[in-house]
Order: structure tokens, then sequence, then C-alpha cells
């Protein structure tokens, strides 16, 4: 009798470890999905600490103008945009900061280099009333 028992569990364990084998694409890329998930969580709260840094940085004074534009980079990471200036002959590239996953009414930064990729002024807008939490 217990041989039988032992037969089966071992009939079943077979069995499982088929089915796993069947299904090892899909399970694989389920496991990618989740990996691809993990980064975007860290990227955002990087993203999210680099703008907590920024504005702390405002908000202390600590913007100077002169800083070349790949110490901000360096400092505050990508921008949520970068555009090109035209309107305004002082102001070359104008960098847009806001919180990573507040899409509408976040407070922003707005950085303003000159042609020579240095800083020259920066604004502060804060949050609309609808979505500042």
């Amino acid at each position: 009798m217990i041989k039988k028992i032992c037969l089966f569990f071992v009939f079943l364990i077979f069995l499982s470890g088929c089915a796993i084998l069947e299904h090892k694409n899909e399970l694989l890329t389920l496991k990618s999905l989740g990996d691809d998930q993990a980064k975007q969580e860290q990227f955002l709260k990087r993203q999210e600490k680099k703008f907590q840094l920024l504005l702390s940085d405002y908000e202390k004074g600590k913007l100077k103008q002169g800083t070349a534009q790949k110490a901000v980079l360096s400092r505050y990471g990508e921008p949520i945009s970068m555009k090109k200036n035209e309107d305004q002959p002082e102001v070359s590239e104008q960098f847009v900061y806001r919180h990573p996953e507040q899409f509408f009414g976040s407070e922003k930064i707005y950085l303003y280099f000159d042609k020579d990729s240095k800083l020259i002024k920066w604004q502060y807008q804060p949050a609309t009333e609808d979505n500042s939490k």
C-alpha cells in the first residue's frame, strides 16, 4: 500500500513538472513583466526624490545663476520637458520639472538656460487646488 501511495506522489510530481515546462515561456514572460514593473517603481521613486531635492534647493535659495546645465541634470535628473526657446533671445532652453506621477495640477519648477547652457533664471509654479495633496 505504501508503494502505491509513493508511486502516486511521484506520478503527481512528474505531471506538475510537465505542466510547468509546458508553460515555461508564459511563466518567463510574467516574471519579466514583474521585473519591469519593479524597475519602473524604482525609477519613479528616484525621480520623486530628485524632484523633492529640487524643491528643497529652490525653497532654501540654493539655485545659483551660472550653474552648468550638466550639473543641473546630474543633480536633479532628466526633466519632464526640455524645450528650445526661440521667443526670448536671452533664454536658449527651458527645463520643466514636476512630480513624476502627478500629470495635472502638480507643482512645477521651470529652469531657464542661456546659449552657453548656464542657468540664468527659474520659476516656481504652485500646485493647483484640485490636485494638491
